[in-house]
This record gives C-alpha cells, sequence and structure tokens, in this order.
C-alpha cells in the first residue's frame, strides 16, 4: 500500500517570484533534486517535503542541518529571499499536482 502524499502548502508567491524560483531551482538544485522539481527517485522529491510548510526549509537550505545526509548550505550562494523564492516555485509545483 502506497503511503498518502501529505497535503502541498498553499503558495504564497507572486508570479515575479515564483518565475525567479524557477530559474534559481534549475540552477542551483535540479542536479540534484530533478527537473521541474520531480525527482527520478535518488533523492527526495521536494514536492513533498514537511520543510515548505515553515522555516525549516531555511535551518536545511542555510543552516545546514542535513548536511551529514548530503544537503550542503546554501548560506554562502543565496539569500534568504532567493531561498524563499525557491521554496514558492516548488510551492507552485507541488500545487500542479492537485
Amino acid at each position: 500500500m502506497e503511503a498518502e502524499l501529505p497535503e502541498p502548502p498553499v503558495g504564497t508567491g507572486d508570479k515575479n517570484q515564483i518565475a525567479a524560483g524557477n530559474m534559481l531551482f534549475h540552477r542551483f538544485c535540479s542536479s540534484c533534486h530533478g527537473d521541474k522539481a520531480v525527482s527520478a527517485g535518488v533523492l527526495p522529491d521536494l514536492r513533498y517535503s514537511p520543510a515548505l510548510q515553515d522555516d525549516t526549509w531555511f535551518d536545511i537550505t542555510m543552516k545546514g542541518v542535513l548536511k551529514d545526509n548530503g544537503m550542503v548550505s546554501f548560506q554562502d550562494q543565496l539569500s534568504k529571499e532567493q531561498l524563499e523564492n525557491i521554496r514558492q516555485y516548488i510551492i507552485f509545483r507541488a500545487n500542479k499536482l492537485l
């Protein structure tokens, strides 16, 4: 039996923020997490990540709390605003599944 997928959060990003997040995602994230945020199954599919729900996103992407699992920190490359744009893009992609 397949596990039930979590409900994605409601996106709050506007079209400009989502477009910026799309560009940043494909530059920094897609090589590991898949084109258009669709994972090939080896690494987590971020569209289903509970980290999208709250500031856990920044703990992972900026503070590197998952570095022991291979997830690098982007604190030296991306601003909090840019990481929020990426999160809004992933939320947008997650809601496209509905």
